[in-house]
């Protein structure tokens, strides 16, 4: 029990550089992960437990699970696996299974010393260290069995970005593709992938990065072959850099690649930004359900969108999230003309900038959809958007998130009074759970107007006698948080106020469908 001694010392250090050392005390990570699922209170006695050697792994209370802790001793092997120390203990592997949900090739377990470790529990280990990509290229090469699921998470996401120059020569398309010839088996496990015409990576000066070669894309004859092997794909991500990357600037190998990949039946999210052009991607695609629109125009020229078609029957749950350039409103007006928004479920909308007629009526037919559950807007001023001014007409509404980012604050004395018009409209019978606000960011004026926060002290107070359970209000200058309670403290006395910190709010609804409409005023 020594090994679990070490385990319950302390956390495990991933940056240790013994190699076995890192896999034993992963091992067990894991063992306690499974243990806590499926027997709980045997985990919570091994925990509670100063000296594991009080742990009888006879007793037929605790089951096999803690007989697999008590028996394993690793001790060092000479056969049927790979030696890396000579005095340290050896990973085997057992004949592959092929796994029924998924199709990948899996081991039916790995023996360490006496005890067999299960595949539920080396999956379970993995996925411990899931953001660590030094530790998983570790235990990719501890053993046969911990190297396909440690590669299934490496390889899930992948980012191609642009050539760096001479004196720091790589590419990453064409490193891609040297490593799926080699192991053509990699492919499979591509999920994600990210095809940007600039450079993210940190680490070079600023010298290096501005001689890159950017547009690299328009020519790369690897990524052509790249994306032909990629049959995996759930998600695809293309992004431009200092320049708009044009569909007609491409090859037409890479061209027909992108198709190709936008046909597989499993792709179901694309990524577009400072692009123009794209639609014959967005055409393509056959079971689109997430799509992400920044800074990008559907259409090159007016033929170009006249020829998508009127409705191309997407009533299923799906999310967009699109910024409008505002060179040619025209033309980028809003998601695909095909597009049904009949099943939205989320609309996020950030504007800070006050949208023209046009782009209002285009936001208007976004609040049509009685499936909404989750509303998030971040608007410069409730005036251009007064047709939001029922919210019964969203009878499974759940949540509510309104940010006024005005810096006006003649502006900003109209915010409480909408406020609280549109939450009156809320009916008693909804679902609505979660109402949060932030009124203000650089001037407290809205704070003084104490009236009009005890009308919406009133108004929240009443829903949280329904189905309101948090009301979250965002502060941004010093003092705003008691400022905030003592004039709500009905809601407050409720104990349902919850005051946080004007950083950007980063909000998750349950998955499934949801629209994210984002105007980044370029």
């Amino acid at each position: 029990m020594c090994f679990l001694k070490l385990f319950m010392s302390g956390p495990v250090q991933l940056g240790d550089n013994d190699l076995h050392s890192q896999i034993d005390n992963l091992i067990f990570r894991g063992l306690m992960g499974f243990l806590d699922v499926a027997v709980p209170d045997i985990t919570e006695e091994l925990r509670d437990s100063s000296d594991g050697a009080s742990i009888c792994p006879e007793s037929k209370q605790h089951g096999p699970a803690v007989q697999i802790l008590s028996s394993y001793n690793p001790i060092p092997l000479s056969t049927n696996g790979v030696r890396l120390y000579s005095s340290k203990p050896q990973l085997f592997q057992k004949p592959t299974l092929v796994c029924s949900q998924t199709g990948l090739v899996r081991r039916a377990g790995v023996i360490m010393g006496t005890s067999i470790i299960p595949v539920e529990l080396i999956e379970v280990i993995i996925d411990l260290v899931h953001d660590y990509p030094a530790t998983l290229k570790i235990c990719a090469l501890a053993s046969h069995s911990f190297a396909r699921m440690a590669q299934a998470h490496l390889f899930s996401t992948i980012t191609l970005d642009a050539p760096t120059p001479l004196q720091y020569p790589i590419n990453s398309c064409q490193k891609l593709n040297r490593i799926l010839c080699e192991s053509p088996h990699l492919a499979v496990y591509v999920q994600n992938f990210l095809i940007f015409d600039g450079h993210h990576k940190s680490g070079y000066p600023r010298e290096v990065l501005d001689t890159c070669r950017y547009e690299w894309v328009a020519t790369e004859e690897t990524l052509s072959k790249v994306l032909s092997q990629l049959v995996n794909l759930r998600s695809l991500s293309i992004r431009g850099s200092k320049n708009v990357m044009e569909w007609e600037n491409l090859s037409t190998e890479i061209r027909n690649a992108i198709l190709a990949a936008a046909k597989l039946p499993q792709l179901s999210g694309i990524e577009l930004i400072n692009t123009s052009g794209f639609l014959p991607l967005l055409k393509s695609v056959t079971n689109l359900k997430n799509i992400r629109l920044l800074n990008s125009s559907y259409a090159s020229g007016v033929s170009q969108l006249a020829s998508a078609p009127e409705n191309q029957g997407v009533c299923k749950p799906f999310s967009l999230e699109t910024s409008i350039p505002l060179d040619n409103p025209s033309l980028n007006n809003g998601p695909n003309p095909w597009l049904d928004p009949s099943a939205l479920r989320s609309i996020t909308l950030q504007c800070p900038i006050f949208p023209s007629e046009t782009k209002g009526l285009f936001f208007t037919s976004l609040f049509t959809s009685r499936t909404l559950e989750h509303i998030q807007l971040h608007l410069p001023s409730p005036m251009p958007f007064s047709f939001l001014t029922d919210l019964s007409q969203f009878p499974h509404l759940r949540s509510f998130y309104i940010d006024f980012r005005g810096n006006d604050p003649t502006h900003r004395l109209g915010y409480v009074p909408w406020l609280i018009q549109l939450i009156n409209t809320i009916p008693d019978t909804s679902y609505i759970e979660t109402i949060a606000f932030q009124l203000s960011r650089r001037s407290p004026n809205d704070l003084l107007l104490f009236d009009e926060y005890a009308k919406l002290d009133e108004v929240l107070s009443r829903l949280a006698l329904k189905s309101l359970r948090t009301v979250r209000a965002k502060v941004s200058i010093m003092g705003q948080d008691s400022a905030y309670r003592v004039r709500l403290p009905l809601i407050n006395a409720q104990g349902i106020l919850q005051i946080e910190p004007g950083a950007k709010w980063v909000t998750t609804p349950d998955r499934g469908c949801d629209l994210s409409c984002i105007m980044n005023g370029i």
